[in-house]
């Protein structure tokens, strides 16, 4: 046997290496590039969703402006106006959600402020809800809420009242974001 191991030491290495490649490329072929070839789908998907979210998000900020423009909104000749809007693509819902904050005073005397905040589905045109906040005194910090609505699913016969800003806050929340 040692006799044979010594005249043959490299042809048994050489087999040893073969099996060891043979080993090792069944290996990669069953095991490990199966694996690589799934992360790779999933990574190019998950690229494809990103850029269709990009794309949807343009489109609703586009829309949001079209919504603004065409609703009337902005200058209203209130004294002391400022009106404002931010536009949320919701990936879950597949909305395009603006929520409009309309700021004025009641007199040129700005002893009281009223606030607008209303939110809408900027393609479908649904309002799904509006809060009124009344402010008066310095800084108008005693804020009262003089009407308040949650509208579910943008759908009027599911209106409900809300009491304070916080809950039209925590209602608009999952709206505007996800």
């Amino acid at each position: 046997m040692k006799e044979f191991l010594k005249k043959n030491w490299f042809k048994l290495g050489t087999l040893i290496v073969v099996i060891l490649v043979g080993f090792s490329a069944i290996y990669y072929g069953v095991y490990l590039l199966p694996k690589l070839q799934q992360q790779n789908n999933l990574a190019m998907v998950q690229a494809n969703n990103v850029s269709s979210n990009l794309d949807a998000q343009q489109k609703c900020a586009n829309q949001a402006v079209w919504f603004w423009k065409n609703g009337g909104y902005g200058n209203n000749g209130q004294p002391n106006e400022m009106d404002s809007y931010t536009d949320h693509w919701n990936t879950k819902l597949n909305k395009c959600f603006i929520l409009t904050i309309l700021t004025w005073t009641t007199d040129n005397s700005a002893s009281v402020q009223l606030t607008d905040e209303e939110i809408y589905d900027a393609y479908g045109g649904q309002n799904y809800g509006n809060v009124l906040i009344k402010g008066e005194g310095i800084g108008w910090l005693a804020q009262t809420v003089q009407n308040c609505r949650l509208i579910k699913n943008g759908i009027a016969s599911d209106e409900q009242s809300c009491i304070t800003q916080a809950e039209f806050d925590n209602y608009i929340n999952p709206l505007m974001s996800d």
